[in-house]
C-alpha cells in the first residue's frame, strides 16, 4: 500500500486455546482501542476446557467475531484468521497479552505521516501473571536493509507489536503450520525480505510471562525448533544484509556463532562457524586465529563464550606481538 493512508480497517486477530484466565482482558484491550475502525476476531483453536474459553468469547456478543476450529496450533489459527479478515491491516494479539489503548492509532498515524506501506513494530512492557511490571523492552533502531540480520541475532521483536498490511501475506504466503513455536519469527524473516520494518519508539503492548506458556512447558522442544530456525536464518543471510563498517564478513559470522552458542543453539552456532570459515581466505591473521581458537573452545567446553572472550583476545594479542 503506497501513498497517503486515510482510515484503513484494522483486523485484530486473537488466537486462543484454553485461555479463559486472560482472554477477557485481551479482548477488552482490543475493543478499547482509540482508533475506531477495527474488527476483532477470536479464533478458538479447539479449546477443551468445558466451554470456559467459548463462554468468555461469546459474552462479548456481536462486538467480536468468534470462530471455533479443530485444534491445529497457533499457526493454523492465525491462517484461518488471515483467510477471513476484512481489514487492510492485520494485527496479532495473543490471548494472554494486552494492547494499550493507543496501539493501533499510534501506528496508523505513524504510517500516515510516513506515507509508506511498511510494517510497524514497537517497544513493549513485560509483566508477570498478575500484571506486575517486570521490564520495559525498548528496541534499537534497525535499518530495514539489516532487519533480517537483527532477527538472526536476537529474539527481542514481539509479534504482537506489529501492524502488517494484509497485502503482504499475498506475497509471502501463510504462517508455516509445521512450526509449533517458531511460526512467528519464520514469518517475520520472510516478510523482511520483501517489506520494510519500521520502528515506532513507543511502548504499545504488555507481554505477559507465565508458567502456562508453551515455551516454558516444553523448553527442550522449543530450543530444538529454534535451533533449526536460526540455522536457516544463518544460511539465508546475504552479504549485503550483514555488511557494516565495523566487522568483516568472517568476523560477523564468528561473533554470531558465539551469540547463538550462548543461547544454546549449537547447530546454528556451527552453521555460522562454517559461514565464517568460507571467508577465511580474505581474513587477517588475527581473525584466523580467533576463528580457530573459537572452534577449539566450542568443541571441548560446553559453556557460553562471552565469559572467556576477553581472555582469548588477550592471548591472541600477546601471540601476535
Amino acid at each position: 500500500m503506497n501513498g497517503k493512508i486515510t482510515d484503513p480497517l484494522v483486523s485484530i486477530v486473537i488466537p486462543v486455546y484454553n485461555g479463559s484466565r486472560y482472554l477477557g482482558e485481551a479482548v477488552e484491550s482490543a475493543l478499547s482501542q482509540t482508533y475506531p475502525n477495527i474488527e476483532v476476531l477470536v479464533i478458538d483453536d479447539g479449546s477443551d476446557d468445558n466451554g470456559a474459553t467459548e463462554n468468555i468469547s461469546r459474552s462479548f456478543g456481536n462486538k467480536i467475531r468468534y470462530i471455533k476450529k479443530n485444534n491445529g496450533g497457533v499457526a493454523s489459527a492465525l491462517n484461518l484468521g488471515l483467510s477471513i479478515i476484512k481489514g487492510d491491516y492485520f494485527s496479532w494479539l495473543s490471548h494472554d497479552d494486552i494492547y494499550y489503548p493507543n496501539k493501533i492509532e499510534t501506528q496508523i498515524n505513524f504510517l500516515r505521516n510516513s506515507g509508506l506501506g511498511a510494517i510497524c513494530y514497537s517497544d513493549y512492557d513485560i509483566v508477570d501473571e498478575n500484571s506486575r511490571l517486570l521490564d520495559i523492552k525498548r528496541l534499537k533502531r534497525i535499518h530495514p536493509r539489516q532487519f533480517r540480520r537483527f532477527l538472526a541475532e536476537t529474539s527481542d521483536l514481539h509479534g504482537c507489536t506489529l501492524l502488517i498490511p494484509s497485502d503482504c501475506f499475498r506475497v509471502v504466503g501463510k504462517f508455516d503450520e509445521r512450526r509449533k513455536t517458531t511460526q512467528d519469527y519464520d514469518m517475520w524473516f520472510r516478510l523482511a525480505k520483501n517489506f520494510q520494518f519500521l520502528h515506532v519508539p513507543e511502548v504499545l503492548i504488555q507481554y505477559r510471562r507465565h508458567s502456562a506458556q508453551d515455551t516454558r512447558k516444553l523448553p527442550s522442544i522449543v530450543r530444538e525448533e529454534c535451533d533449526a530456525l536460526y540455522s536457516e536464518f544463518v544460511i539465508t543471510l546475504t552479504d549485503s544484509e550483514v555488511k557494516d563498517s565495523t566487522h568483516s564478513f568472517q568476523q560477523y559470522f564468528l561473533d554470531l556463532s558465539e551469540v547463538l552458542y550462548k543461547r544454546g543453539f549449537f547447530s546454528a552456532s556451527s552453521v555460522s562457524r562454517q559461514r565464517a570459515k568460507a571467508y577465511l581466505c580474505d581474513a587477517s591473521l588475527r581473525e584466523c586465529l580467533h576463528y580457530k581458537l573459537t572452534i577449539l573452545i566450542q568443541t571441548f567446553i560446553r559453556f557460553p563464550l562471552f565469559e572467556i572472550k576477553k581472555r582469548v583476545k588477550n592471548i591472541m594479542d600477546s601471540f601476535i606481538k
